[in-house]
């Protein structure tokens, strides 16, 4: 157990290291590394800049992903792609729907965009009223459908779905492909990632959902900087794994 312990700090030391290091280099030669293309991040800009041509909305949620539960680091994630996505758009009148089924992800989720107008000295387009609760709960049916019911009645033109869903998803899902909407959809539960897997255009899989702002935000050395450190963590644990099947076979 002892040992288990050690080598979970020492994981989480080297990975703090190297994205402190890959952050700092970037940072001194002005030019940020680069980074191996992920669909579903290429996806989303595009998605952004179709619903502004279109003059039609852009659906983004979270799912049941929750601050102050086990699913907080989900949250925050989630919620900085939203953000991103937001004030890409944030110079329209408009603002993107929000739907989620936690009541504290909510508030944090309407500061957030309220930030995004701000970014863009835009404040007076902001409207709180574009997120939408939904019953609270895991595999909540109540919102995979209500979420849907309420992207159609708000005219939108795609829908990115990215934080803590189950089988629920697959109603938004089913919404895109019967009005031929863009959906990009990832998610940290078995259920979820299955139907983003299917029905996505182009899913994001597994700790993808975690590095979005530094595809999203690429002015940032720090978050590039995490993602190559994140990258050469998988190698070093891809070697350790082998290297350790050789000796002990």
């Amino acid at each position: 157990m002892a040992n288990e312990n050690t080598y979970f700090w020492l994981i989480i030391t080297l990975a703090f290291v190297m994205t402190v290091l890959s952050g700092t280099i970037s940072s001194r030669r002005r030019r940020l590394p680069t980074l191996r293309p992920i669909p579903g991040y290429e996806a989303m800009p595009r998605a952004v800049d179709e619903s502004i041509e279109s003059d039609r909305r852009l659906h983004l949620s979270p799912g049941s992903a929750a601050v102050g539960q086990t699913s907080t680091i989900t949250a925050i994630a989630a919620t900085s792609i939203i953000y991103a996505l937001t004030e890409r758009q944030s110079f329209l009148n408009r603002s993107p729907l929000v739907t989620l089924t936690d009541p504290v992800t909510m508030a944090m989720t309407n500061d957030l965009l309220r930030k995004a107008y701000m970014a863009r000295e835009n404040l007076t387009a902001y409207r709180s009223r574009v997120v939408s609760w939904f019953p609270q709960g895991q595999n909540s049916v109540a919102f995979g459908a209500g979420a849907a019911i309420r992207a159609k009645s708000m005219d939108t033109s795609s829908h990115i779905m990215v934080g803590e869903f189950g089988p629920e998803l697959a109603f938004i899902g089913e919404a895109s492909m019967r009005f031929r909407q863009n959906f990009v959809a990832a998610s940290t539960t078995l259920e979820g990632q299955a139907i983003a897997y299917v029905q996505s255009d182009a899913p994001l899989i597994g700790e993808e959902i975690f590095i979005g702002s530094a595809y999203l935000e690429p002015q940032s050395a720090t978050f590039a900087g995490g993602v190559v450190a994140l990258d050469a963590l998988r190698w070093a644990l891809i070697i350790a794994i082998i290297i350790a099947a050789i000796v002990n076979a």
